[in-house]
Parts: structure tokens; sequence; C-alpha cells
């Protein structure tokens, strides 16, 4: 089967949707920002090792303190106009397959909406903020991706991004690699 992979953040939604989430919530829910320390810490964490589960875990602690489930409903319907539009089911050719360092929990609902045909994300509990996964980034993306496909009978056509350097192995997957930048995608060699 033919499919196209696509990064989420800044690629197919316009911003980064986690970072997005969290000002939502503390909008709606001021006290959370007493947990800011806690997710700068996260943060610190993830900036020295890159893939860290305690440092995401610090960053998503948060959601032990909201209504996950309909915070992340609401989020989208405010901000489901920062979809691109090519990425609209309507203007895709081939099935949609979206690899991402955002959490499942956060990103699964609107892929569902956009058709997507598998959404690989950060696996977290979304009641905790606890990570179940490593961080789906660089290289954990194309361990993902080998967990869900059979590489020997799956072609990846196109693959889209707005990081062509740390999303590289994403990239090598397929036939034609695009760089988002600013909406528009801009075809690259890899």
């Amino acid at each position: 089967m033919v499919f196209d992979l696509y990064d989420f953040d800044k690629t197919v939604y316009k911003k980064d949707c986690s970072v997005e989430f969290w000002k939502y919530c503390l909008r709606r829910r001021p006290y959370l920002a007493l947990l800011s320390p806690v997710q700068l810490l996260g943060v610190c964490l993830m900036r020295l090792r890159r893939t860290n589960r305690f440092g995401k875990t610090l960053m998503l602690s948060y959601v032990r303190f909201i209504d996950t489930d309909r915070f992340v409903k609401e989020f989208w319907q405010e901000n489901r106009h920062l979809i691109n539009e090519w990425f609209e089911p309507q203007n895709r050719k081939n099935p949609a397959v979206i690899c991402s360092a955002s959490p499942e929990f956060l990103i699964e609902g609107i892929c569902s909406e956009l058709e997507v045909y598998m959404t690989i994300g950060t696996k977290a509990d979304k009641k905790s903020g606890r990570m179940l996964s490593n961080n789906c980034k660089r290289q954990e993306k194309i361990i993902r991706i080998k967990e869900c496909f059979d590489l020997s009978e799956t072609v990846f056509e196109n693959a889209y991004t707005d990081a062509p350097k740390t999303d590289r192995p994403l990239l090598s997957l397929a036939q034609n690699a695009y760089h988002v930048v600013d909406g528009k995608c801009i075809k690259i060699d890899i």
C-alpha cells in the first residue's frame, strides 16, 4: 500500500500543539502556573538528554489537574483552523500517516477528524502525564513506524516535515521529501 508520512507540529498544524495546548489550559486554569518550575525542569532535562521520559512526564504533569478529554476536544474546536489547508482530506492523494513527538492523546482526535490512516505519537497517560513510551522523535519515529508497518510491503511516496535535519530518518523512508516552511511544501533532496 502507498502512504504519505507527515510530522504534525509546524507541518500539518501551523504551531506546536503541545505548547499551544499548555497555554490553552493555563488560560482556563491559571493555577496551573504553579507547576511552571516543575515543567521548566522537564524542559531542561529534555534538552540535555534529547529523548527523556522523566523530563516529558514533568512537562505533562499538569494534565492530572484538568479534564483532559474535554480540554483536548475544546482545544481542537478552537484551533482546527490552524491545520494547513493542503492537508485537508480532499487535498490529499494518498492515505496519511502522522508520526509526531506530540502526545497521542492530544492529536488522535483531530487526526481522526482529518481522516488520517494512522497516528503515531508519544504515548503518555492522559490522566497523569506519565510517559508510556520513548519520546517519538528522531530515530524513535523509525522504530515506531517499523512496529506498525512492514516496510517491505509499504511504500511511503512523500514525507513532510518542518525540521529536515532532525527528521532526516523519517524523510529517508519516502521517495520524495518536503520541507514545510510557513505552510508551504518545498521539495528537497535527502
